[in-house]
C-alpha cells in the first residue's frame, strides 16, 4: 500500500495501492463532485504520511485510535479528512 495526499478540493490522506484507487476512494468518500476533476494527488513516503498524522488535530482518544488503525490497515482507506467536512 501507498499513501496519497489530496489537497483539493478538500484535504485527505488516503491509503491505496495505486493513484487511481486513491482518487476513486476520495471521490466516493470525500468529494461532493461526481468525478475526479480538480483532484490533486501527491504520493507520500510512509514517514511523511505518519508525520501528517502526528501533526493532525485529533479531538479525542477514540478518534486517534481510529486514525492509527486506518494508517496500519491492510485495505485501502481514508485516514484523515479536512476538518471542515
Amino acid at each position: 500500500m501507498k499513501y496519497f495526499e489530496v489537497d483539493r478540493p478538500y484535504y485527505a490522506l488516503v491509503k491505496a495501492s495505486t493513484p487511481s484507487e486513491a482518487i476513486s476512494l476520495y471521490v466516493r468518500d470525500i468529494s461532493d463532485a461526481d468525478d475526479d476533476e480538480g483532484v490533486t494527488l501527491l504520493e507520500l513516503t510512509v514517514a511523511k504520511a505518519f508525520e501528517k498524522v502526528k501533526q493532525s488535530k485529533i479531538d479525542s482518544v477514540g478518534d486517534a485510535l481510529d486514525v492509527l488503525k486506518n494508517f496500519h490497515a491492510l485495505e485501502p482507506t481514508v485516514i484523515l479528512v479536512d476538518a471542515s467536512l
